[in-house]
C-alpha cells in the first residue's frame, strides 16, 4: 500500500506511526518519502521517540 501510495503521490510523504494496541499514542515512527522495492513486505516501524524504550519480544517475520 505504501508504495501504491507513493507511486500515485510522489510528494506526499507517509509517516509509519507505530504503537501498542491497547491506547493511542505511538511509540515509533519512520518517514516513508520513497516507493519501497517491490520485494519489501514491510515498512519499517522507525526509532523510538523521546524519553521511550523499546523492546523487541519476537524476530521479524519471513518474508510471503
Amino acid at each position: 500500500m505504501a508504495r501504491a501510495w507513493l507511486v500515485l503521490y510522489p510528494r506526499v510523504c507517509i509517516l509509519n506511526h507505530y504503537g501498542p494496541t491497547e491506547c493511542v499514542e505511538g511509540v515509533t515512527h519512520h518517514l516513508v518519502s520513497v516507493p519501497p522495492a517491490l520485494a519489501e513486505a514491510y515498512v519499517p516501524i522507525g526509532r523510538p521517540i523521546q524519553n521511550v524504550e523499546v523492546y523487541v519480544a519476537d524476530g521479524p517475520r519471513p518474508a510471503l
